[in-house]
């Protein structure tokens, strides 16, 4: 209960710290209606597996060492496969395996943590889904102010 009430400040903080900057965020988060890479370069992405750009599904927002996206990718291969990329993979990056948590084998959900700074930590939320022989990957990212 204490870690989730941690959570809820370090969030509205960071609403409160945006809403009240009147600042906009980084122009190199959204490029074109795109996403820009340079915004999320420590999260890897596995090979032909392609972004969905859309009005809802994937977005980012940076602001000074605070990060908030979600990432919707699709791609051929299995949900193990995948899986076994982001264990591989993250690690390379800095980040941490935090907890997991799954749901028969249509859905898994694994949580990542990286310290950016000074009781500032980056949350990677790793969701996957599989459809026949595609599989989606859900990656939501939130930086919170821990202590």
């Amino acid at each position: 209960m204490v870690l989730y009430s941690k959570y809820v400040l370090s969030f509205i903080f960071f609403v409160g710290y945006l809403g009240c900057s009147g600042i906009q965020g980084d122009k190199s988060a959204v490029s074109g209606g795109g996403i820009s890479t340079l915004q999320f370069s420590d999260i890897p992405v596995p090979r032909k597996f392609s972004l969905i750009v859309d009005n809802y599904s994937s977005w980012g927002f940076r602001r000074g060492g605070f990060r908030v996206g979600k990432l919707v990718y699709v791609g051929r291969g299995s949900v193990g496969s995948i899986r076994k990329f982001y264990n591989v993979r993250l690690p390379v990056y800095g980040w941490t395996e935090e907890g997991q948590t799954s749901s028969k084998d249509t859905k898994f959900q694994k949580t990542w943590k990286k310290k950016v700074g000074v009781n500032l930590f980056n949350f990677l939320h790793v969701h996957y889904y599989a459809n026949g022989g595609n599989v989606k990957v859900v990656l939501r990212l939130e930086t919170l102010f821990l202590k």
